[in-house]
């Protein structure tokens, strides 16, 4: 009996030990979930910050696209006022026409823009109606006023 008791003993003992054991693999195991949980949470944080920054981010390149093609439009009516100063006569100052374009990008692929003048149809003088085809042709000159003396 003495030694069932004292096996039962042992056996209790190592039952106590393996507990305590359980007890401490219980609260390491909660600690590290509580840690767990706090890295998760700063996770969604962070990703939450990422997702108003990618956002903010869309919204300012959307408004630079609107902006560019604010401009090119601008661009376009600038060059079709000069366009239609040479057609009517009046002095353009522009010193790039026919010219490289300083905006466009050099080195490989290079490209020359050259501003588009309209097709212009010279009168043919054929010998007869000769004021006609100076009327006609007027549009072409300017001719300097003279000074009365």
């Amino acid at each position: 009996m003495e030694t069932r008791q004292k096996a039962t003993e042992e056996h209790l003992k190592k039952m106590d030990k393996d507990l305590s054991n359980l007890g401490l693999d219980y609260y390491t195991l909660s600690s590290k979930t509580d840690s767990s949980n706090k890295v998760l949470k700063s996770m969604y944080c962070k990703q939450d910050r990422v997702e108003e920054l990618l956002q903010d981010m869309n919204s300012k390149y959307e408004s630079i696209v609107a902006m560019m093609a604010r401009l090119n439009m601008a661009q376009n009516d600038q060059r079709n006022n000069q366009v239609e100063g040479v057609n009517s006569g009046t002095e353009v100052q522009n010193t790039d026409l026919g010219h490289r374009s300083n905006s466009n990008q050099r080195g490989l692929g290079e490209r020359i823009t050259y501003a588009k003048l309209p097709k212009l149809n010279f009168p043919m003088f054929g010998g007869d109606n000769l004021r006609e085809w100076v009327k006609k042709s007027n549009k072409y000159f300017q001719l300097p006023k003279r000074l009365k003396n």
